[in-house]
């Protein structure tokens, strides 16, 4: 398995061109909330708080969803970073294609489907990801 320092070549960010880095301190902000998929993490929870923390960056000339395909691999670890490793080679190209595989495999449309009958009145979760 590759380490953080090398590349992840199932996750092409090619798309969206390749000309930035990955500062180590963003690394870092990303590691503190890493998804293992223990049954006691939220899965929804986990990708909420990661698109929240890559809405924040910005980065002139940079797609942002270069950085969150780029960035994604980081905020895996366990067994998801081994799933996510074991897709074929450049199979993920797109934003949107990691985050409909990471979905599908780790919140399905089962489970969607069974919380969706335990929605509240609204039609809405609503999640406070701040501490008080």
């Amino acid at each position: 398995m590759p380490s953080d320092e090398e590349s992840h070549e199932n996750c092409s960010s090619c798309n969206y061109g390749d000309n930035f880095e990955l500062k180590p301190f963003l690394i870092q902000i990303v590691h503190h909330n890493q998804f293992s998929g223990n049954l006691t993490e939220d899965p929804n929870l986990h990708f909420v708080v990661f698109v929240q923390l890559t809405n924040t960056l910005k980065s002139d000339g940079v797609n942002p969803k270069a950085i969150c395909l780029r960035l994604f691999p980081f905020f895996l670890k366990d067994r998801v970073r081994a799933w996510l490793q074991s897709l074929p080679s450049n199979s993920i190209t797109t934003w949107n294609e990691l985050k409909k595989a990471f979905l599908a495999r780790y919140f399905p449309q089962s489970k969607m489907t069974h919380l969706g009958t335990k929605l509240p009145a609204s039609g809405r979760w609503t999640v406070n990801i701040f501490s008080r």
